[in-house]
């Protein structure tokens, strides 16, 4: 069987229709040409090696699923009604060249390059979304800078509902970079936090209101910022809709940002330390925290990332551990998002959870390909890595 032989899986995803036309598909024969290869290697991940750990995971899939088993579960995503609510952030990257130390203070002085703003928070990861399903809302509100920036970042096919606070600036996150190798010397924020006000929660409460027997899954992405405020983050958990949540630790929130907040969720999506600090588990497994937050949580789905290492996911009981699928990322900066993106639709499909790794762990591996979020990993992209994964490259 061949993608061709399914016109609704060509039609979805016409690039690949002449890549799989001539290639055997059968789950213990899959083996790509030269030029199909050169194809498929394009893009992101060409000349990438993966891991050795992520063939042999690869091998296991393979021996359950066929690449078009897997297009279906990806093409199945596209009717899904999504919203997503939480803080805009502007990822601003200033690209530097160091200079000599200054001759009248202690420190280094640095030539400026060039800069770059990415749209960044729910925006990007709406955006990540924006590639797999055609039905997404994104629900947040701005300050007063950077408005047609923002409008102009979001994917045309998103329907943006975005409340305006002209008193606050939205988030900015600097950060300056050495031109030379890409690494991080500095980071700073340009304001204070945007802490949603009366008038802004009233309209996101009443859009809620009028809209959410409309929705299938809303994704809630809170960053700690201010934009989700108790009696908004009340209001959605005592909703019954399907609710997939991440809570990030950052510099501006350490501390005070902790997943227990939250009363309620049905899937998951953070990191080691997001994960520990909430229930004061310095060392030791991650085992007995993922139990104690599905139980305080109520949800049997809680994907942990633990970058280099990989993930670990608990579904339903059992824990599934998943390698990282590269050695040599270009930039962490919003692979978690794309990560919780993903994965929230996963998880809303009830996707096997050995699959819903591989995806996963794909689309994370992609998005550490890409600086900062400066485009968002689409399904083209996920589905050519995963190709060079199965064909064991």
């Amino acid at each position: 069987m061949s993608l061709n032989d399914n016109p609704n899986l060509a039609k979805l995803y016409p690039n690949f229709s002449g890549e799989l036309k001539k290639t055997e598909v059968d789950r213990n024969n899959f083996n790509l040409s030269i030029k199909e290869r050169q194809k498929t290697n394009k893009d992101l991940f060409q000349d990438e090696e993966t891991s050795p750990e992520s063939k042999q995971f690869s091998k296991i899939i393979l021996e359950k699923y066929s690449p078009n088993d897997i297009i279906k579960v990806i093409s199945s995503l596209k009717n899904i009604k999504v919203l997503v609510i939480g803080d805009v952030i502007l990822d601003k990257y200033v690209y530097c060249e160091c200079m000599e130390k200054s001759a009248k203070d202690a420190l280094l002085a640095h030539k400026f390059i060039n800069a770059e703003i990415h749209a960044g928070g729910s925006l990007a990861i709406a955006n990540h979304l924006a590639g797999f399903s055609d039905n997404v809302i994104l629900l947040s509100c701005t300050g007063n800078n950077y408005r047609d920036l923002i409008n102009k970042s979001i994917n045309k096919k998103i329907q943006k509902v975005l409340y305006n606070q002209k008193e606050d600036k939205t988030l900015i996150k600097t950060r300056f970079i050495d031109s030379y190798k890409g690494t991080k010397n500095f980071l700073f924020y340009n304001t204070d936090e945007l802490n949603l006000n009366e008038e802004n929660e009233k309209n996101i409460l009443e859009f809620l209101n009028n809209n959410l027997d409309k929705l299938d899954l809303i994704i809630i992405s809170d960053f700690g910022h201010g934009m989700v405020s108790e009696k908004l983050r009340n209001y959605l958990t005592d909703s019954k809709k399907f609710i997939s949540l991440n809570c990030q630790l950052n510099a501006g929130n350490l501390g005070y940002n902790f997943i227990t907040n939250y009363k309620r969720a049905n899937f998951v999506s953070i990191n080691d330390r997001e994960l520990r600090l909430p229930f004061q588990s310095k060392r030791g497994d991650l085992e007995t925290p993922i139990k104690k937050l599905s139980e305080h949580l109520k949800l049997d789905k809680i994907n942990v990332t633990l970058g280099k290492r990989g993930s670990i996911y608990y579904n339903k009981g059992i824990f599934y551990n998943t390698p990282a699928f590269i050695k040599k990322p270009i930039d962490t900066i919003g692979s978690g998002d794309a990560v919780f993106a993903l994965g929230s639709l996963l998880a809303f499909r009830d996707v096997d959870p050995h699959l819903t790794s591989f995806l996963t762990n794909s689309m994370g591996a992609l998005a550490t390909k890409i600086v900062g979020n400066r485009n968002p990993v689409n399904p083209d992209q996920l589905i050519r890595f995963v190709l060079k994964l199965l064909n064991g490259e």
